[in-house]
């Protein structure tokens, strides 16, 4: 039985092999920015300078691998938490910050489509750049 989470308090977010929220990120070329208004491609490329790796980190009232869920009211809380007290990025849960830096965070407005992937309204989106390190281990998929 799914478990609703409730007062979330987000300290880090992580790179990681396999996400609880099973999905992967999306690699955007930095030179564009994002038009919502029509299907965006999207594209992994290795001389990218700018290391920009997009994510949903919450989509609302879909159960994660743990059983859990949030609502779109306690998605936006914790993403709103995240961004004032914390803006930590990890590896693999290990709270160890500094592998990645925040660039850009958003409540989805409404459902819109990045590449072959449905972005739900009131999902969680975050922008990071990612260290030399991990954008190589993102490069060899690794990080996904």
């Amino acid at each position: 039985m799914p478990r609703e989470l409730i007062n979330a308090k987000i300290t880090h977010v992580s790179y990681v092999d396999k996400a609880a929220n099973q999905k992967q990120f999306f690699f955007m070329k930095s030179e564009k920015q994002p038009d919502f208004q029509k299907e965006i491609k999207v594209i992994a490329k290795a001389d990218d300078a700018q290391r920009l790796v997009y994510g949903i980190v919450y989509e609302p009232n879909v159960a994660d691998a743990h059983g859990d869920y949030m609502t779109p009211e306690e998605i936006e809380k914790a993403a709103h938490g995240f961004l004032k007290d914390a803006r930590e990025i990890d590896k693999q849960h290990d709270f160890q910050g500094g592998v990645g830096e925040v660039v850009e965070s958003y409540i989805a407005p409404a459902d819109f489509e990045m590449g072959d992937e449905l972005i739900k309204k009131g999902s969680w989106v975050l922008v990071t750049k990612a260290s030399d390190e991990i954008w190589e281990q993102i490069q060899k998929g690794e990080i996904t």
